[in-house]
């Protein structure tokens, strides 16, 4: 390496993909968010009452049941000729040529060392875009993150914006999510201990 060069390389062991192996159906596990949580804007996801939206008479739960809860790769980006209106109903449309998983199940899971509750999804590669979505969750060196799509209403308290969620409509696979335990090296690290 020359005086000049700069290298840049995780400091993060690769990881054993064999603990995400795919069920005979294809899905895995995953990590998928977290509430009582900040993300990575500072903002705090309120758990309060977030047990209500994957409760037995939540929409999300009539979505699952009827499994038709995809994922898309990438959150849908507001386009400039978008008011609120129009893009509150992208958001509610999850578009088929964005495909690139199937959520079979998603539930909440206390975490053991704090008051942060983990959302968990069962996702498999589905439609257009599965293979890249397939690809992150094989590869041991890439990591895989997925972020909810959701309306919230947020407010400050004591300074700090608060987002109380009041509707999910789907996790996307993203490049990088907010929540930072929402990715496959920590469901990983959740199954190793």
């Amino acid at each position: 390496m020359s005086s000049n060069e700069l290298i840049f390389e995780s400091s993060r062991v690769p990881i054993s993909t064999s603990l995400l192996t795919p069920d005979a159906d294809g899905y895995v596990t995953i990590n998928a968010g977290a509430y009582n949580i900040y993300n990575a804007s500072g903002v705090y996801y309120d758990g309060n009452s977030i047990d209500k939206l994957y409760g037995e008479n939540s929409i999300l739960k009539r979505r699952i049941d009827k499994r038709v809860v995809f994922a898309e790769l990438g959150h849908p980006k507001k386009e400039p000729w978008m008011n609120d209106s129009t893009f509150d109903s992208r958001l509610l449309e999850i578009r088929e040529d964005r495909y690139c998983g199937h959520i079979r199940k998603a539930f909440l899971v206390p975490n053991k060392d704090s008051k942060v509750i983990i959302t968990k999804i069962e996702v498999a590669p589905f439609g257009h875009y599965s293979s890249t979505l397939r690809d992150a969750i094989l590869s041991k060196h890439a990591n895989c993150y997925f972020s909810v799509r959701s309306f919230s209403n947020q407010l400050r308290v004591n300074g700090i914006l608060v987002k109380r969620v009041y509707r999910i409509i789907t996790w996307d696979f993203v490049p990088e999510g907010g929540i930072e335990l929402a990715n496959k090296f920590d469901t990983v690290t959740d199954l190793e201990s």
